[in-house]
């Protein structure tokens, strides 16, 4: 693909934060969460007002106490992750974040429909992916009204379970569980559903080093030339866990009024792409958002080869028409690979999606990461 030239087009950086703000429904993340916390902690007996933070933090460490529950650590990391939720930024879409959401679901008395309205409204992210049999658990404990302590339990028997090879379409998984009462039966129903562990990382793996075929062949780089490196257009330094930091010097002065509680901070690594690739262990996470950026770069790299075939500028071709297929081709690779599909109200989600409904997508997405400088 020939160099996209950054200086061919001028936009006004602000003007983009403000509709990138817009888009994932121009709300405080912190608050957001907060906001939920306490509106369901007062459904269920709490009296105290919003601002007691400290009130509200005992209150949910009483009701984990209540149920039994405790977030893992070398100590019980409850109150301490709790105070952390509160009082400086909520928890992230990390496997062992939303695992400890869950149990705050839980402790707070929440059957399944309240806990996917509090991850899709509050925690801005989606509930339930069916791919993963701990959530499978959860979520049928949390639609039976049964606790915390029944879900560990019954964790414990599925992972001894052995996978049934058929075809595990994760809408059909969770219409089927939701019909299921009685715990026999789940446990009978669940091998259908379930992945064995190196069949996922398998698929997952693989996923990834077509992707990096493809985008190599894209930015054509051959040999050991750092891929990212030319996905983010930076050929001097690595990039990664620098969009939009709080404590990044003169950010308040370059953006203005620009809500910084909106930071997406994680981008994926060179060293975590070599990892993938050697086969090393890479959290979940850290793979979903791998796949996001590679699968990005790969469907409008694609569109830019093809303008070039054609004898056609890109700037001719309006490549915002095809935000809805890559949309619904990315959430089929994310959901062939065990991942929950792309949710707007996710701030790195939302940042791709918004990029794709722009008429130049590669060229708005290096903008965006360019604001750091």
């Amino acid at each position: 693909m020939a160099k996209h030239e950054m200086g061919e087009q001028t936009i006004v950086a602000k003007e983009h934060i403000a509709e990138f703000n817009q888009y994932i429904s121009n709300v405080n993340t912190h608050d957001q969460f907060y906001d939920g916390v306490y509106e369901r902690v007062r459904k269920i007996g709490y009296a105290g007002k919003r601002n007691n933070g400290l009130g509200i933090r005992f209150f949910i460490c009483e009701q984990f106490q209540k149920h039994n529950i405790q977030m893992p650590g070398k100590k019980d990391n409850t109150e301490t992750n709790i105070q952390n939720w509160l009082e400086v930024s909520p928890p992230n879409d990390s496997a062992q974040s939303r695992d400890n959401v869950y149990r705050m679901c839980f402790a707070l008395e929440m059957n399944a429909v309240e806990t996917e309205a509090f991850f899709l409204k509050s925690y801005l992210c989606r509930p339930f992916n069916f791919k993963d049999y701990k959530e499978c658990v959860y979520y049928f404990c949390l639609n039976t009204k049964r606790t915390y302590s029944d879900a560990e339990r019954l964790i414990a028997q599925v992972a001894k379970l052995t996978p049934k090879k058929v075809d595990k379409e994760t809408r059909n998984i969770g219409i089927a569980l939701s019909e299921i009462v009685e715990e026999e039966d789940f446990l009978k129903e669940m091998p259908k559903y379930l992945y064995e562990e190196h069949e996922q990382r398998k698929t997952i793996t693989e996923a990834i080093i077509g992707l990096e075929k493809q985008c190599r062949q894209i930015a054509n780089i051959e040999g050991r030339g750092s891929l990212l490196k030319a996905i983010y257009y930076d050929k001097q330094r690595q990039i990664g866990n620098i969009f939009l930091s709080r404590d990044k010097e003169g950010l308040e002065e370059k953006l203005g009024d620009y809500n910084n509680n909106y930071i997406i901070t994680n981008f994926p690594l060179e060293t975590t792409l070599s990892n993938i690739k050697q086969h090393k262990a890479v959290t979940n996470d850290r793979c979903r958002r791998m796949l996001v950026l590679l699968y990005f770069y790969k469907f409008y790299g694609e569109q830019y080869n093809l303008c070039i075939q054609n004898g056609v500028h890109y700037s001719e071709v309006n490549l915002a028409s095809l935000y809805q297929q890559f949309e619904i081709a990315l959430d089929n690779e994310l959901n062939k690979c065990g991942f929950v599909e792309l949710y707007y109200r996710n701030p790195y989600d939302a940042f791709f999606l918004s990029c794709a409904k722009k008429q130049d997508p590669l060229f708005e997405f290096r903008k965006m990461i360019d604001l750091k400088e």
